[in-house]
Formats: structure tokens, sequence, C-alpha cells
């Protein structure tokens, strides 16, 4: 992640210290779960190894230039392992991991051409600040038209985030959209742009009416970091580890997807813990010391969601994605040069996947995608 302007040029990574010493690798390969940060190379398990301490993890909160690598070989750290891959939004991976001698062990994942990530753990503070110092001048800018969304992952050294290069979606809100949502779309631009605020915004509707897209196309128009808290990562809400986590992150815009188990009312059974702990993200004291604003996604009926969540002065923004009215959806063919034309409301996965039909049973229906 980029550092936030309370951040000092001195504290341009995060350092979290090692709070035991693990007595043989055994030990550690027990207790590690694979992540991100390993996903071919064990690199816990190798530092142990190479150096016999338990590792403190190093996470950098900026991507780098390809001008960085000349650093990493100009103060004597030695590439040890290379490996390459294409990521699930179909970009040419390249990892290699370096180790020094000073109990230094980075992982390098090279994003194409353009810039690089960092990851690593490390013996002692002073040796990794001094052989890393300089390395912020060769900081890589992102475009601005770039989305600024951020993987919220689990390693070895706690939460850490990746960033999930994303291309704009072109779309039109006046043709994607039914015609009350330009203006909730205003206001939800309106909202994300201000400095230091908090509340929450649900965004709901039936698979393929367009909330996953709008997202991405939201995030091109919004400077705030945007973090995306997957569904099997919801548990985190609960946990320790996510408080210090957001307090690196203050001024952020958390995105939890599938959001229907942490909604759900806790008279009906809902998680106490998740939604007391949303309460407090969006309108209580964690509010004012983070300001983290909330977009929550479901598809679930709205009726089963705690009560404390629609709340005035918490709840900022709560829209419903629906089908297109067949005449919306009319235009929307029209434009897209099909010559179907429709009586009934489509969602938006419907009408961009008219060519894509799945069997089941005895009958022959229009596939369903997420939009």
């Amino acid at each position: 992640m980029k550092p936030h302007d309370e951040i000092s040029r001195a504290d341009v990574f995060r350092y979290l210290t090692a709070d035991s010493r693990m007595p043989n690798l055994q030990t550690i390969q027990n207790l590690y779960i694979p992540s991100d940060l390993d996903r071919e190379f064990p690199l816990a398990p190798h530092f142990v190894q190479a150096f016999g301490s338990y590792p403190n993890y190093l996470h950098f909160n900026d991507d780098f230039k390809m001008s960085a690598r000349d650093l990493l070989d100009s103060r004597g750290f030695t590439l040890i392992n290379h490996t390459s891959r294409v990521n699930d939004e179909g970009w040419h991976m390249i990892e290699r991991v370096y180790q020094h001698d000073d109990g230094i062990l980075l992982k390098a994942e090279f994003v194409g051409e353009r810039f690089f990530r960092l990851y690593g753990y490390y013996r002692d503070e002073s040796s990794v600040k001094t052989l890393l110092d300089g390395v912020q001048e060769h900081k890589y800018v992102h475009e601005e038209n770039q989305t600024h969304i951020y993987l919220i992952q689990s390693g070895l050294g706690g939460l850490h985030t990746e960033r999930v290069e994303i291309s704009p979606p072109d779309i039109n809100l006046e043709l994607h959209y039914n015609d009350d949502f330009p203006p909730v779309h205003e206001r939800l631009v309106n909202l994300l742009a201000q400095p230091k605020s908090k509340g929450l915004i649900l965004l709901h509707g039936e698979p393929g009416t367009g909330k996953t897209t709008y997202i991405k196309y939201l995030s091109s128009l919004v400077k705030k970091d945007m973090l995306i808290l997957p569904p099997y990562m919801t548990n985190y809400l609960t946990s320790p580890e996510i408080i210090p986590f957001l307090l690196d992150n203050k001024d952020s815009v958390l995105i939890i997807e599938d959001a229907e188990r942490i909604l759900q009312s806790r008279e009906a059974g809902g998680d106490t813990n998740s939604v007391s702990n949303i309460l407090n993200l969006t309108d209580g004291l964690l509010a004012d010391c983070m300001h983290i604003q909330v977009i929550a996604t479901f598809n679930a009926s709205k009726h089963l969601l705690d009560k404390a969540l629609l709340r005035k002065g918490r709840l900022m923004v709560d829209y419903a994605f629906g089908k297109l009215a067949p005449a919306k959806a009319n235009d929307l063919l029209t434009h897209l040069n099909t010559d179907y034309r429709t009586d009934v409301p489509m969602t938006l996965a419907d009408i961009f996947n008219l060519d894509e039909q799945t069997v089941s049973g005895e009958r022959q229906d229009t596939r369903k995608v997420g939009f």
C-alpha cells in the first residue's frame, strides 16, 4: 500500500517483530500457514533453516520501479530462487527470492515490465534499515486512471494487502443502469471523495445486476485506497489483527463482498461480533479514529439485516440494483447491435450473455453470471 500523509519518510515499510524464538525448523513448519507470500518458495521455513531464528515480517507500503533491482544487486543480495506464472488477471508475474547474509530474505513480485512488489523477513532491524536505505527513491507511481484496489490477505506476518491491477470497465451509467441510479452514483462519488469520512454503504440486488462492475468503475473515480475483504476472510472482522491493520490504512474504503452472513440480524442468529465491529467501524469511536468507509455488497433481501446497521447517520447510501426495465434493456440491446428484444426486465448478465446457454435437466436456460 502507498503510505498515508502521516507516515514519515523514514517509515516507508512496516516492521512486525517476533515475540518468540522458534527452536527448530519443524516447529515453524507446523505453525506456518501458506499464503500469497509463499506461492512456491517456502520463505519462512527457509529463513529458519538459513539463519537459525524465527523471522520478523517486513511489509512495504509501496511498489517499486525496475531500477530498484540494481539497488538490491549493489547491496550484496543474492538471487536464490526464480519462478514465473500468469495471475488471475492475465498479468505475467515473475517472482524472485533474494537473500542477504545479514539475515534478510526478500520476495520480489514483478508485474509485467512496469513495477514489482517486495515482501520479506529479517533478523534485526538495524541491518534491514541500512541495506534498504534509499529504496524509497525508486517508488513506482501508478497511473492516475488506474483503480486503487487492494486485496486483503493473511500471512505469517499478519494481514497485508496485494494490489489488484484492473482496468476500469467501459460503462455508461445512463445505459447500463436504471434511471434512478445516476443520482445515487453522484452521491457516492461525493461521499467517498471526502477525507476522514466514515459510514456504511449498502449495494445489494440479485446476481448479475452490475454490483461488482460498478465497484470497479467507482474505484477509478475515487482516489482513496479500496480494500477488498473477500468472503473467505470475513472471519477476520472479529480478529484482533483487524484493528492494527485498519489503523495502518486510515481513510480507506473497506469493501466486504457477499456480506449476507456478517450483516444478518443478531436476533436471527447472525454473527454478533461481526455486526458489532461493523457498527463501531461505521459510527463509533473506532470510526472516529480510523475514518473507514464500508461498502457491503450482498444478494439477499435487506429485511434480514441487523436493524442497527440501517440507522440514520450510519447508513449513508442504500441502493438495490435491479433488472433493467424492458425499455432500458432494449436500448442496451440496440447499442450492442443485437436483434433480440424483450418485453420483460433483464439483468446485465443476461443481456451480455445472450449467446451463452447451459443445459440443465429437461430445459435450456440463459446462463446467469456475475456482472
